[in-house]
């Protein structure tokens, strides 16, 4: 299934159930996402489209400009669940932003840049791919890639196999591999 990353496409998505929530993780592409990588985010969501089967074509690409729009538009935050209004998450601006970015993560099924006008978060259920050489990328993501070294073409096939196997680990549930995954995050 073609992955979009309209408006409607983020209606259908927040319609669609989720039937696994652990299956239901977000996917957090960090690093050099601009240039000859720019469309990993849809390319990704399309791919896991087509091959996650637990899932039957829930992926939605969230770029930045499908997240501004949301954030920008008080009924989309209140069809995630975002409490708008005096008190509460701003119509639009950068805490509407975080907390549109928040809910998308907390729904799960997604797959979002962190960075390029994103609010720096944590992600902690998330599986993180970095796009780049940097330490930084390294040491915080579960996998990175070097763009010089990977045909743009196959880095969301690459990718989307990776995090479909580390989604379908038996292993993940047991807890020496979390208290393994909890120390290296410094928890």
């Amino acid at each position: 299934m073609t992955a979009s990353s309209s408006l409607s496409g983020f209606h259908q998505w927040l319609l669609s159930e989720t039937t696994n929530p652990a299956c239901a993780r977000p996917l957090m592409v960090h690093g050099d996402t601009g240039g000859p990588h720019d469309s990993i985010i849809p390319a990704l969501a399309e791919y896991l489209n087509e091959y996650d089967d637990a899932c039957d074509g829930r992926w939605l690409a969230a770029t930045s400009d499908l997240i501004s729009t949301i954030a920008a538009d008080s009924a989309n935050q209140r069809l995630l669940g975002l409490k708008v209004g005096v008190d509460e998450v701003p119509a639009d601006g950068a805490a509407a932003t975080r907390e549109v970015f928040d809910a998308l993560c907390a729904r799960g099924h997604i797959v979002m840049a962190a960075g390029s006008g994103m609010p720096a978060t944590d992600v902690t259920e998330a599986f993180h791919v970095g796009i780049g050489c940097s330490a930084d990328l390294a040491e915080r993501c579960h996998m990175t890639i070097n763009p010089d070294r990977i045909e743009r073409n196959c880095a969301a096939h690459i990718i989307g196999d990776v995090f479909l196997e580390w989604l379908n680990c038996s292993l993940r549930d047991n807890s020496e591999i979390r208290t393994m995954e909890e120390d290296l995050r410094g928890e």
